[in-house]
């Protein structure tokens, strides 16, 4: 029962996608989200933590090409639990147009083997969604912002946001001083995204029993 526990637990902590999660707001407008000042090409890397120990990281990525702002974070992680190894990998990847999500996919691999796959794909008027395979009832409303959003842009004045994971809204409460508090409804998940200067620097990912850190490398050593 407790290596079971903590597989879970890991399974839904790098379910997370960008923060890998995260999930889409509306009636923002594009000029305020995308202007040609904010979102440049970039990378970096987040080392991931938990009980006092490095158990992954994570690397962010974004190329724009004239209208078009391309996405990825890919997360590793490998964790010892008693008599279990436990290897997973997370990809999620964006493109955005002119502002508005395009298209999104996400996969979880573990040990080996697929966990979880999802998609959304802009078609004209809606989106179409895939869990896992499965399709799911489409988004009617253009997204301008989703979870892997988070890594690459502070969100001020937003309350909401897509999971690429799930399909579904998180909600975004700002608790002050670049703090922001992010829950997940489908994974009863929060997780708190800090920023100085607009720039993301950690994330806490918090469940009832442990507390996974992304801490950006370059002030990993800071860290306490």
């Amino acid at each position: 029962m407790l290596i079971r526990s903590f597989r879970n637990i890991f399974f839904n902590i790098i379910r997370m996608k960008s923060i890998f999660t995260a999930l889409f707001l509306a009636g923002i407008s594009i000029s305020f989200l995308f202007s040609q000042n904010e979102v440049k090409d970039q990378s970096q890397t987040y080392l991931m933590k938990a009980l006092g120990m490095e158990i992954g990281s994570v690397h962010t990525s974004s190329k724009k090409v004239g209208e078009d702002i391309y996405f990825q974070n890919t997360s590793l992680m490998e964790v010892d639990l008693l008599f279990k190894k436990i290897k997973m990998e997370i990809v999620g990847k964006a493109h955005y147009r002119s502002g508005q999500l395009i298209s999104s996919s996400s996969r979880v691999i573990a040990n080996g083997e697929l966990h979880n796959s999802a998609s959304i794909e802009w078609q004209g008027n809606q989106y179409a969604v895939k869990i896992d395979g499965e399709l799911k009832p489409a988004l009617k409303s253009p997204i301008y912002y989703s979870g892997t959003v988070l890594y690459y842009q502070e969100p001020l004045g937003k309350n909401r946001a897509l999971s690429e994971s799930s399909g579904v809204e998180m909600v975004i409460t700002p608790l002050g001083g670049g703090k922001y508090q992010v829950i997940d409804p489908v994974n009863d998940r929060k997780m708190v995204h800090f920023y100085e200067n607009g720039v993301q620097t950690q994330v806490q990912i918090k469940h009832p029993i442990l507390t996974v850190s992304l801490i950006r490398q370059d002030l990993s050593g800071a860290a306490r």
